[in-house]
């Protein structure tokens, strides 16, 4: 039986791997890959027979692949590999497909194997034949091409004759790209031609794909027009029409010379989504042709810089006047780095706290909680509103002193310890014992005061702790990981990603531009 593991974690890659060998020659593991496109290159070579397939991972995730590896051969059977806060993607798993699920944290040789005998006395009794599905072609063409974008150079090598070969239209001549953000596209791209393009003429070799989940791109050749405004209005009319057919967001490549281009014209276009923060849900949203979203976003650090200096200067209540120029200044200028501009409205807000001495113990003044908030807003209005919620609070808290609730003798001195402590290895426990109250009454008095259970109040801490030092010193992660209590840099990486999205290595990066 031909085994392949998906997963964007060695140390589980790896761990499956040693599992399933020890089973013996009936199973062979045939290929390990990081994610889902590197796994369906494996999977169209060796057709395994069983795939353990993590549920989210980068460039194409688990639902994705499941779906195409049985449209390439339905007789495979697929283990679903899942964290614990992933639990209902893995029920969904098992409606589309899957044999199995397995919390990572219970991965044991014992489960592998009855999971993988399952697999075989289900892939005995079917008696299927694998076959390739109608729709294979469909799918390698789109594995094909996105392969070809996920090159990250600034051109890529392409000729008609190798696009010809995958059935994908494109001619070497002028592009342009348009991406959706939607999910009307799961079964394949179908539209009303006539409907939509006002210039068919013009208009020519339309190619769509799905560049992940929430976005699908059109790529089409635009010919017989000479003027560079004319292509501009054909494409811009084209774009109007795809918005009144699909009632959905628009973003819109510039207009490329040749072949070589397709890869900046789709990257282009899925930039310009982000956009929809500025301009709204069902925005047309058109690439300028220069770009200069580095040398705002320095400006915008200018202002930030300024900010602190005044409140230095004269105080948290000076914070109002120049927090509306800041964003008056996001407003008119449109800055295409949504990340950065959240991060330095996150960097204000933890200057505010800190200058006031607010006590941050409590989840609703932590780091992490703000960046996390902050995350989830799609709309320039939602972050200017949320920044001077907080510089309210901010306010608030100056006059009247600490806004935290005061804590029960027991629990304040144990979140007097957890902050003295946090890098060391301690446990609920250990806290329990100190402050002399059973475990599960410690346990359930600490969730009902604090307002979150105690790992994921030592976890915030640790994790706010770790952020000051990404921002402030130049350690390296891993130390910064043994800094705040982690030992495992593999763990504090991962538990990193959940809380802010990002990995603490690319949060640094971010921090550093």
């Amino acid at each position: 039986m031909k085994i392949l593991i998906v997963d964007d974690e060695t140390p589980i890659r790896e761990w499956i791997e040693f599992c399933i060998r020890k089973l013996g020659a009936a199973y062979e593991v045939v290929g390990l890959a990081t994610n889902g496109l590197e796994a369906l290159e494996i999977f169209q070579s060796t057709m395994a027979d069983v795939v353990f397939i993590d549920i989210k991972m980068p460039i194409m995730d688990g639902m994705e692949l499941m779906k195409q590896v049985k449209l390439l051969k339905p007789a495979t059977e697929v283990i679903v590999l899942t964290a614990y806060s992933d639990f209902e993607y893995a029920r969904s798993a098992i409606k589309y497909g899957a044999l199995d699920y397995i919390l990572k944290t219970e991965i044991n040789d014992r489960m592998i194997a009855e999971i993988l005998d399952k697999a075989s006395q289900k892939n005995k009794s079917s008696g299927e034949h694998d076959r390739y599905n109608l729709d294979t072609i469909y799918w390698k063409r789109e594995t094909f091409f996105r392969r070809l974008i996920a090159q990250n150079a600034k051109t890529v090598d392409i000729s008609e004759t190798e696009l010809q070969e995958q059935n994908i239209p494109l001619k070497n001549g002028y592009l342009f790209a348009v991406a959706l953000k939607d999910g009307a596209f799961d079964q394949g791209f179908h539209f009303d031609r006539q409907a939509i393009i006002a210039r068919p003429d013009a208009i020519q070799n339309i190619f769509g794909f799905t560049y992940d989940k929430n976005i699908f791109v059109i790529l089409a050749n635009i010919t017989g027009l000479h003027s560079l405004a004319e292509q501009q209005k054909t494409v811009a009319e084209f774009a109007r029409g795809l918005r009144e057919f699909y009632r959905c967001t628009l973003g819109v490549s510039t207009i490329q010379s040749g072949l070589k281009w397709i890869a900046a014209a789709v990257d282009g276009a899925v930039h310009q989504l982000e956009l929809e923060f500025y301009n709204g849900e069902g925005s047309i949203n058109q690439m300028a042709p220069v770009d200069n979203g580095a040398e705002l976003l320095k400006k915008l650090e200018a202002i930030r810089d300024s900010i602190t200096e005044t409140v230095q200067r004269n105080g948290a209540s000076a914070v109002t006047a120049p927090l509306e120029q800041l964003f008056t200044f996001i407003r008119e200028h449109k800055i295409g780095d949504i990340g950065g501009v959240k991060n330095i409205c996150g960097q204000i807000i933890d200057f505010m706290y800190d200058f006031v001495e607010i006590d941050r113990r409590t989840e609703l003044y932590s780091s992490y909680k703000i960046n996390e908030e902050i995350a989830k807003l799609n709309h320039l209005q939602a972050l200017q509103s949320y920044v001077m919620r907080k510089m309210s609070d901010v306010l608030d808290g100056a006059r009247k002193g600490n806004p935290n609730k005061n804590y029960s003798p027991a629990i304040a001195k144990a979140v007097d310890y957890i902050h003295q402590h946090y890098t060391e290895s301690i446990n609920l426990t250990h806290v329990a014992g100190l402050v002399h109250l059973n475990p599960e009454y410690f346990c359930r008095l600490f969730k009902e005061e604090t307002g979150r259970n105690f790992s994921n109040y030592l976890a915030g801490l640790r994790l706010g702790k770790a952020v000051e030092l990404l921002k402030k010193s130049d350690h390296k992660v891993c130390e910064i990981a043994e800094r705040v209590g982690y030992s495992n840099l593999s763990y504090f990486s991962t538990l990193f990603k959940k809380h802010y999205g990002i990995s603490p290595f690319d949060f640094r990066n971010r921090n550093m531009k």
